[in-house]
Protein backbone atom coordinates (compact mmCIF):
# COMPACT_ATOMS: atom_id res chain seq x y z
CA UNK A 1 0.00 0.00 0.00
CA UNK A 2 1.21 3.34 -0.78
CA UNK A 3 0.76 6.54 0.76
CA UNK A 4 -2.11 8.37 -1.55
CA UNK A 5 -3.88 4.64 -0.93
CA UNK A 6 -3.98 4.55 2.66
CA UNK A 7 -4.98 7.95 3.24
CA UNK A 8 -7.90 7.28 0.50
CA UNK A 9 -8.93 4.29 2.84
CA UNK A 10 -8.38 6.40 6.20
CA UNK A 11 -11.53 8.55 5.20
CA UNK A 12 -13.20 5.89 3.25
CA UNK A 13 -12.83 3.00 5.28
CA UNK A 14 -12.02 4.28 8.98
CA UNK A 15 -12.62 1.22 10.66
CA UNK A 16 -9.67 -0.48 8.93
CA UNK A 17 -7.19 1.88 10.56
CA UNK A 18 -9.41 2.79 13.83
CA UNK A 19 -9.05 0.81 16.99
CA UNK A 20 -11.10 1.12 19.91
CA UNK A 21 -10.06 2.30 23.50
CA UNK A 22 -12.15 0.53 25.93
CA UNK A 23 -12.24 2.61 29.15
CA UNK A 24 -12.54 1.66 33.15
CA UNK A 25 -12.92 5.57 34.68
CA UNK A 26 -11.91 5.75 37.87
CA UNK A 27 -10.90 2.10 38.74
CA UNK A 28 -7.40 2.91 39.89
CA UNK A 29 -6.34 4.47 42.66
CA UNK A 30 -2.28 5.16 43.39
CA UNK A 31 -1.20 6.95 46.85
CA UNK A 32 -3.68 9.92 46.81
CA UNK A 33 -5.32 10.28 43.23
CA UNK A 34 -7.69 8.15 41.46
CA UNK A 35 -6.97 7.21 37.50
CA UNK A 36 -9.13 5.69 34.57
CA UNK A 37 -7.53 2.78 32.62
CA UNK A 38 -7.94 2.35 28.56
CA UNK A 39 -7.42 -0.54 27.02
CA UNK A 40 -6.52 -0.88 23.65
CA UNK A 41 -8.20 -3.37 20.99
CA UNK A 42 -5.32 -3.61 18.87
CA UNK A 43 -2.61 -4.12 21.10
CA UNK A 44 -4.73 -5.73 23.53
CA UNK A 45 -3.31 -4.12 26.62
CA UNK A 46 -3.32 -1.14 28.75
CA UNK A 47 -2.56 1.76 26.50
CA UNK A 48 -4.00 4.64 29.27
CA UNK A 49 -3.32 5.14 32.43
CA UNK A 50 -5.29 8.71 32.86
CA UNK A 51 -7.02 11.24 34.92
CA UNK A 52 -11.68 11.27 34.65
CA UNK A 53 -11.01 13.59 31.65
CA UNK A 54 -9.00 11.78 29.27
CA UNK A 55 -11.82 9.19 28.64
CA UNK A 56 -13.72 11.86 27.51
CA UNK A 57 -11.55 12.81 24.76
CA UNK A 58 -9.61 9.60 23.69
CA UNK A 59 -11.81 7.15 21.86
CA UNK A 60 -10.07 4.96 19.73
CA UNK A 61 -6.07 4.83 18.07
CA UNK A 62 -5.10 4.78 14.64
CA UNK A 63 -2.97 2.33 13.09
CA UNK A 64 -0.79 2.59 9.72
CA UNK A 65 -0.06 -0.33 8.32
CA UNK A 66 3.43 -0.85 6.77
CA UNK A 67 3.86 0.85 3.41
CA UNK A 68 5.14 0.35 -0.18
CA UNK A 69 8.13 3.01 0.56
CA UNK A 70 9.47 0.96 3.35
CA UNK A 71 7.52 2.86 6.24
CA UNK A 72 7.24 0.49 8.92
CA UNK A 73 3.67 0.21 10.40
CA UNK A 74 2.90 2.97 13.37
CA UNK A 75 0.59 3.96 15.74
CA UNK A 76 -1.01 7.37 16.97
CA UNK A 77 0.16 7.02 20.34
CA UNK A 78 3.21 4.97 20.26
CA UNK A 79 4.85 7.17 22.35
CA UNK A 80 2.81 7.02 25.22
CA UNK A 81 1.53 3.86 25.01
CA UNK A 82 1.85 1.50 28.30
CA UNK A 83 1.52 -1.84 26.33
CA UNK A 84 5.18 -2.99 25.97
CA UNK A 85 3.67 -5.85 24.63
CA UNK A 86 2.36 -4.46 21.98
CA UNK A 87 5.32 -4.37 18.32
CA UNK A 88 3.78 -1.03 17.47
CA UNK A 89 5.17 0.15 20.95
CA UNK A 90 7.45 2.91 20.69
CA UNK A 91 8.98 3.07 24.20
CA UNK A 92 12.60 2.12 24.72
CA UNK A 93 14.85 0.75 27.77
CA UNK A 94 13.97 0.50 31.50
CA UNK A 95 11.03 2.54 31.23
CA UNK A 96 9.86 -0.18 28.73
CA UNK A 97 10.21 -2.75 31.19
CA UNK A 98 8.84 -0.89 34.00
CA UNK A 99 5.40 -0.14 32.03
CA UNK A 100 5.11 -4.02 31.55
CA UNK A 101 5.47 -5.12 34.54
CA UNK A 102 3.34 -2.69 36.20
CA UNK A 103 0.54 -3.04 32.86
CA UNK A 104 0.60 -6.91 33.90
CA UNK A 105 0.11 -6.65 37.76
CA UNK A 106 -2.97 -3.89 37.29
CA UNK A 107 -4.31 -6.69 34.15
CA UNK A 108 -4.03 -9.69 36.52
CA UNK A 109 -6.11 -7.59 39.68
CA UNK A 110 -8.24 -6.82 37.10
CA UNK A 111 -8.74 -11.01 36.48
CA UNK A 112 -8.91 -11.53 39.68
CA UNK A 113 -11.63 -9.41 40.48
CA UNK A 114 -13.94 -10.88 37.25
CA UNK A 115 -13.16 -7.58 35.61
CA UNK A 116 -10.96 -8.55 32.42
CA UNK A 117 -11.55 -6.05 29.95
CA UNK A 118 -12.19 -8.74 27.56
CA UNK A 119 -15.55 -9.28 29.51
CA UNK A 120 -16.27 -4.94 28.95
CA UNK A 121 -19.49 -4.66 27.45
CA UNK A 122 -19.29 -1.70 26.44
CA UNK A 123 -16.90 1.23 25.34
CA UNK A 124 -16.51 2.89 28.68
CA UNK A 125 -17.11 1.75 32.28
CA UNK A 126 -17.18 4.08 35.20
CA UNK A 127 -16.70 3.03 38.88
CA UNK A 128 -18.23 4.72 41.53
CA UNK A 129 -15.00 4.31 43.86
CA UNK A 130 -12.08 2.44 42.63
CA UNK A 131 -11.66 -1.16 42.89
CA UNK A 132 -7.82 -1.38 43.15
CA UNK A 133 -5.13 0.71 45.11
CA UNK A 134 -1.70 0.55 44.26
CA UNK A 135 0.97 1.41 46.62
CA UNK A 136 4.91 2.67 46.39
CA UNK A 137 7.26 0.29 47.40
CA UNK A 138 9.52 2.20 50.01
Amino acid sequence: MDLHEYIKNLWTHPEKYHHKIIWYINVLRFGNRNYSLGYCTYGKGIAFIADFLTPLVVDDIIIQPALDDGTPAMCSDAKWCFNARCPLNDVKGKRRQQLKENAEEIEKKLEELGLGFDKAKCERIAFEKPVIELRRCK
